[in-house]
């Protein structure tokens, strides 16, 4: 649980001809973790990446097809029906299905296009349509004249127009409405006037429409409104066709293409694994890692599949960069959600997530802290959980955390921010409200755990990879640095009380601690870990956002609960305000509440905790295959 799967690096050595078999067995094993090339083989050793196997460029281009014509039906994978390996075709088969989905995507693509390309120019016709709708003309009378100026277009008011455009020719015809947003004219006049028509026009904010479409047609803009709009239906009613016909390709060979990806994935990932080995003219070495209790099968396997022609050697040393496979309890595993999103750990490093399954659900429910919160939250993840397959790690972690915030609403004697419900004072062993200083306190003292619990962990992560020495210079040296400071607590006042009691050593004794504990970080961190020195305060005082964040969310619920009192008792009308007012009030609360408990109790495990101990960049175990990592 502490530590990652315990692994063995294996180095597997012998001549090319046994290379296919023993590529299948690797992969139906689904225990070996490749590195790419080979540890021991060099190119001065006559070694050199090894070639894909006969048939790997057919078996990619076959994937890449198979997914194409997936993605255009809209096909996924995860949720395909599973139809066993009868359904799954020879490469042969498989490339002949393919073409034809692909002929009839293509004709179903192109008679859609084509649809798509009409309804757009319907679309466009219709646009310039609309504005003359109101004007009974017809369109044709919008062309080009070669004695006329035609000016179409919007204009902020009608009042007074007519009479200004009559005086600029006699040679003039003016239609008008005002059926539209907003009001629309039509001029017709002498191209010699079309200067004082534009004039005049402009003084009432004329913007023209577009009529190069619509006076290609004959008829009135109602009558051709009504035919396009037609014409648009018949159109939708065809690309409903089309998607039906989609939609019924889908479904008939959606678990046959799921099913035959997969077999080409793994046929993809056997015939391109010499990629990652080292070969020689006649032979070929692979290195890879295995669990160390797997070995015996792994061993035994590999020699029957070889005939024992083959060389297998291990070392089962601690190697940094091995793989990592987490080993976490069923309750604790949701927690890797957050190794996931920040970095795993590498494999010589504690694995720290049982501590976060302790202390994330700690810290949230000591910030939010509500009976009724609690229960209300409880009862959406629970349901979430099980709605949203993806998220269930995180819903998990939140139904954990929704259970402490219940403890700690039981702890604090709240319910929905109340402390008393129908004149019953709820029982508490900590009022928020009222004892404030006292959650200062215990959230200092919850900063003043974790931390340490932080260097006890880089303590045993040095001891594991430099020594004692080093474990002792880099961090045991901050927790005597620590010890000196509540000794010396008149001088450097840490955890909140000056109190003789913390004095348990002469403070000379205490000083000459601090002294040399600041020593002993200088010589084991550098001058880096001096500059560092206020840290220790700063990151214990950070834990008092714990108290803060949840006095906040205490006080937004009192007053949203006053205010929806005061309503409650001023007649119906006041009962109905009073009962948004609760509920949107208590909503935004449960929302802030669970978005800051959440963001905060994140940042105290990634700055506060982890940069106690923790490094990361460990890369997780991916036997050869499995598409999935452990």
């Amino acid at each position: 649980m502490f530590k990652a799967e315990k692994m063995t690096l294996v180095t597997i050595a012998g001549t090319k001809k046994q290379m296919p078999k023993v590529i299948g067995t690797l992969h139906s094993m689904n225990l070996f973790h490749i590195e790419d090339g080979a540890f021991g083989a060099s190119e001065e050793g006559g070694f050199d990446i090894a070639a894909p196997m006969a048939g790997a460029p057919e078996v990619s281009e076959a994937l890449v097809k198979t997914r194409s014509v997936m993605s255009h039906l809209g096909i996924k994978k995860a949720t395909a029906p599973v139809l066993g390996k009868k359904k799954t075709d020879s490469l042969e088969g498989l490339q002949k299905n393919i073409a034809s989905l692909e002929e009839k995507i293509l004709a179903i693509s192109e008679k859609s296009k084509k649809l798509d390309d009409q309804y757009a120019q319907i679309s466009s016709i219709v646009s310039e349509l609309e504005p003359l709708s109101g004007i009974d003309l017809d369109v044709a009378a919008y062309s080009e004249y070669k004695s006329l100026s035609v000016f179409v277009g919007y204009v902020s008011t009608i009042k007074g127009l007519n009479n200004k455009l009559s005086g600029c020719s006699k040679n003039i015809e003016i239609y008008s409405s005002e059926q539209c947003a907003k009001p629309t004219v039509a001029v017709f006049c002498d191209k010699s006037s079309s200067d004082d028509v534009h004039r005049i026009l402009a003084e009432h904010d004329f913007s023209e429409i577009s009529t190069k479409n619509v006076c290609e047609f004959h008829g009135k803009p109602a009558k051709l409104l009504a035919a396009l709009s037609s014409k648009a239906s018949d159109i939708n009613k065809k690309k409903a066709i089309l998607k039906s016909l989609t939609e019924r390709l889908a479904k008939e060979y959606s678990g046959y293409l799921a099913q035959n990806t997969g077999m080409l994935e793994a046929e993809s990932e056997k015939l391109n694994a010499p990629l990652k080995f080292a070969s020689s003219k006649n032979a070929f070495v692979a290195s890879g890692w295995i669990p160390a209790k797997k070995y015996a099968e792994f061993d035994e396997k590999l020699k029957a599949t070889a005939k024992d022609n083959l060389f297998i050697s291990r070392e089962d040393k601690d190697f940094e960069d091995a793989p990592v496979a987490l080993t976490n309890p069923k309750a604790v595993k949701p927690y890797e959600f957050f190794l996931d999103l920040y970095s795993l750990p590498k494999y010589t490093e504690i694995n720290p997530t049982f501590f976060m399954f302790l202390t994330f659900p700690l810290f949230f429910g000591f910030m939010l802290g509500d009976f009724g919160y609690g229960l209300l939250t409880l009862a959406i993840f629970l349901i979430l959980r099980n709605k949203i397959p993806p998220m269930k790690n995180l819903m998990t972690v939140l139904c954990f955390s929704s259970i402490s915030t219940i403890i700690f609403g039981l702890a604090y004697g709240e319910f929905f921010g109340f402390e008393e419900l129908g004149g019953y004072h709820l029982p508490h062993l900590l009022s928020r409200v009222h004892g404030a200083e006292a959650l200062f306190t215990i959230s200092i003292l919850l900063g003043f755990v974790h931390v340490n619990i932080g260097f006890i962990i880089g303590f045993f992560n040095a001891l594991n990879m430099h020594g004692l020495k080093h474990a002792v210079l880099e961090k045991a040296s901050w927790i005597l640095l620590e010890i000196s400071l509540i000794n010396s607590m008149s001088v450097v006042p840490i955890i909140l009380l000056s109190n003789p009691l913390y004095n348990f050593m002469p403070i000379t004794a205490g000083y000459a601690l601090l002294a040399a504990s600041i020593l002993m970080i200088g010589k084991g961190e550098g001058i880096k870990g001096v500059l560092e020195l206020p840290s220790i305060v700063t990151n214990i005082l950070s834990y008092a956002r714990l108290m803060a964040v949840g006095l906040v969310s205490v006080i937004l619920a009192i007053v949203v609960n006053e205010n929806a009192t005061a309503m409650f008792h001023s007649g119906p009308i006041g009962m109905v305000f009073a009962t948004l007012v609760f509920v949107a009030g208590h909503t935004i609360n449960i929302l802030l509440g669970l978005m800051s408990p959440f963001i905060h109790s994140m940042r105290l495990h990634y700055v506060e905790f982890f940069l106690k101990f923790y490094h990361g960049g460990g890369k997780r175990y991916m036997p050869f295959g499995s598409k999935k990592a452990l």
